[in-house]
């Protein structure tokens, strides 16, 4: 979902990263040279269960069973399992952090709907 629908962090990094670096060149310059900076990497993540909040479980849990009831009343909808994000409040354990990839194709915002190679 975020190479699709938030590659402006793969691509720029943070929003006021972004908004830093606009302020000293134009946006268009500020783009291309937070571009040119680093790779797009994606980290895959098991995060342990007792760094989520029980609210969020909770909620999670309460949507997730309501998707699976309302498939198996209607017609199947595309899975969107996996696409939630969540915040912790605490810092993430290396051994956490149990791999990583560099997309090779990310949806570039700035672009339009153009695919492009991050």
């Amino acid at each position: 979902m975020i190479i699709e629908h938030g590659a402006h962090y793969l691509l720029y990094g943070g929003e006021h990263q972004l908004a830093v670096a606009s302020r000293v060149w134009s946006a268009g310059v500020a783009r291309r040279y937070l571009r040119s900076r680093g790779k797009a990497t994606m980290f895959i993540c098991d995060v342990p269960f007792s760094l989520i909040s029980d609210s969020w479980l909770s909620e999670y849990a309460g949507s997730a069973l309501a998707r699976w009831i309302g498939e198996k009343l209607t017609e199947p909808q595309v899975d969107d399992f996996g696409e939630e994000s969540i915040c912790i409040h605490a810092d993430l354990p290396a051994e956490a952090i149990v791999g990583h990839y560099h997309p090779s194709k990310v949806r570039d915002p700035f672009s339009g709907s153009a695919w492009t190679k991050p």
